[in-house]
């Protein structure tokens, strides 16, 4: 196993994260416990949960089958979602309030059976919430020892830099750890929240690397495998992946594995670990054999990844650029990012994507007249394979 450095902090977290967000729910907790032995067997010291997950099975579960080894776990879960059940109905649960914040960081505690939480995510934005009021209870909980440190999770880049711009002022120890859905099918993050990441030295610990399972090339125009995520008519899958032309680029990327030797799961973990970026990459289960999966990817970090996008064309054109956030509106601006080497990439999803004239004129503005972007923006050292870019605005 290899152990990263997250961001700027002390911690050192293996490249696999094990998810638990079907702990409790379409895996019971005998299974449970099994992928955790086994992950920790493996040397995985890094897991995930939510308190929204299974609406709050999912860390029970999970903090009962880490107990044993409790201090040598790294355990992350989040907050800022709805809690399901009528006595958590709004206004009284959800969101980053100062108050939620503090009740909600007890419940896990209580659910997870244990006294500290190492990473305490913000698992989504909160606009009708003041920054500076969510930095300042992040900062409290830390300096209670409920919380060793604080994530954040499905952010924009200039959301980011808000935080860290609250907690300098509040002088609040910053995020060290953020959690982009980022893969194959989805690389938006890499035109502002990697590069934000980067910039402010926040670990990067990316979640779906198998696009809800599209990558695994086992969905087809009207193949569905029993009991996958399109079976149980998965809302996120169903809006945003799961569509012909993710079909296909799946199909073709499996075609492109097998030559490098590799499974499609296996390739697509791959692909991410060669980006410096990525700390490490939340793998989620749902069966043990897809753990095994998962497992067998370990050890293939090193080696190269060659990803011609030659080889899969709708890449290339852009067309499998997924929506990260499927209750998004469409574009005000039709903005496209043009590589040097002549491919586009259209913007979209939840991390790159300019809603309105106001979010998009301060980009304009900071890339200036040469149409490049500024020096804190995207890097132009060719770290994620795809080689420095301009970009062009056309009116849609």
């Amino acid at each position: 196993m290899e152990y990263r450095r997250l961001g700027r902090s002390g911690l050192e977290v293996s490249i696999v994260c094990l998810g638990t967000m079907t702990f409790g729910d379409r895996t019971g907790e005998r299974e449970a416990n099994e992928i955790v032995a086994r992950a920790f067997a493996a040397g995985v010291n890094f897991i995930d949960t939510a308190d929204v997950y299974v609406n709050g099975a999912s860390e029970t579960i999970t903090g009962a089958a880490i107990k044993a080894q409790r201090a040598r776990w790294i355990l992350a879960t989040k907050v800022g979602n709805v809690i399901g059940g009528d006595e958590n109905r709004r206004p009284h649960t959800g969101g980053s309030s100062r108050r939620w914040i503090f009740q909600a960081c007890d419940a896990s505690l209580a659910r997870l059976g244990t006294d500290w939480i190492d990473i305490y995510y913000l698992h989504r934005d909160d606009p009708g919430t003041p920054l500076e009021e969510t930095v300042a209870a992040m900062g409290a909980l830390v300096d209670a020892g409920k919380i060793r440190y604080f994530g954040i999770s499905n952010l924009r880049g200039w959301r980011i830099a808000e935080v860290m711009r609250c907690c300098e002022r509040q002088g609040v120890a910053p995020p060290v750890v953020c959690q982009p859905y980022y893969n194959l099918l989805n690389r938006m993050p890499e035109v502002e929240v990697l590069a934000a990441c980067d910039h402010y030295g926040i670990g990067v610990a990316s979640y779906s690397p198998i696009a809800r399972g599209v990558l695994t090339a086992k969905y087809a125009t009207g193949v569905v495998p029993e009991d996958s995520r399109a079976a149980h008519n998965d809302r996120r899958l169903m809006q945003t992946e799961f569509r012909e032309e993710s079909f296909a680029i799946a199909r073709r990327l499996k075609d492109h594995a097998a030559k490098t030797g590799r499974t499609p799961v296996q390739f697509a973990l791959a692909w991410l670990w060669a980006n410096r970026i990525v700390t490490s990459v939340i793998a989620g289960p749902r069966t043990l054999a897809q753990w095994l999966d998962y497992v067998a990817a370990i050890g293939d970090n090193r080696k190269l990844v060659v990803f011609p996008l030659s080889e899969v064309p709708e890449l290339a054109r852009g067309q499998g650029a997924q929506l990260q956030r499927y209750r998004d509106g469409g574009l005000s601006d039709a903005t496209t990012f043009r590589f040097e080497d002549g491919l586009s990439w259209p913007m979209g999803g939840d991390s790159g994507r300019f809603r309105t004239e106001t979010d998009l004129a301060p980009w304009r503005a900071a890339r200036g007249a040469a149409g490049r972007m500024p020096p804190t923006g995207f890097p132009r050292d060719n770290r994620f394979g795809t080689g420095p870019i301009r970009v062009q605005s056309t009116k849609s």
